[in-house]
């Protein structure tokens, strides 16, 4: 088994089939496929990950099948296995337990899961370290001073994100807590 991997970039492509294997046409109806990312091979909407939508509008011929193919954003916090599970003609809340389509009684097979989970990584870390600092010959005390430094990336892989810089003043050339 070959399980798909999603590194450096926080996207993940997901590809599926939704197919009408009822006995009429959908009648031009409006429905929603739902895709979620679950640690397991068990479909649960409340504790599953719901990372996306795909809108449908129209006909589908008994029989007939449509095909998706979308790339995903994920959430930094995602690593690991993940089974990607697509939810088709989602039903439309608690007053209203089906979809929109009408599917007679067989609406339970409108969630599958991928055969395999999506193995997502951690990117390799990135190595930000300051490189130089410029700093004035004669500071006086209560003026202002400018202060410029270069914050460099030391690894071979691109930084994203957001992140804060600080400055310290120290009596000595080491960083602790009273500085």
């Amino acid at each position: 088994l070959v399980t798909p991997r999603v590194r450096l970039v926080r996207t993940v492509q997901v590809n599926y089939t939704v197919s009408n294997l009822g006995g009429a046409v959908t009648s031009g109806d409006k429905w929603v496929d739902h895709i979620y990312l679950s640690a397991d091979a068990f479909f649960d909407p409340v504790a599953d990950r719901y990372i996306g939508e795909i809108q449908h509008a129209g006909a589908l011929a008994v029989g007939g099948r449509y095909s998706v193919s979308t790339d995903l954003r994920l959430s930094r916090d995602l690593v690991g296995p993940y089974y990607v599970f697509v939810r088709t003609d989602v039903p439309r809340g608690v007053d209203e337990p089906r979809g929109k389509v009408f599917e007679s009684l067989a609406e339970n097979n409108n969630v599958t899961a991928s055969a395999n989970p999506v193995l997502i990584e951690l990117p390799p870390p990135s190595d930000l370290e300051v490189a130089s600092i410029d700093l004035p010959s004669l500071a006086s005390s209560g003026a202002p001073v400018r202060i410029g430094f270069t914050v460099t990336n030391s690894s071979a892989v691109d930084t994203t994100g957001s992140w804060s810089d600080s400055l310290y003043l120290s009596a000595d050339s080491t960083w602790d807590l009273s500085d």
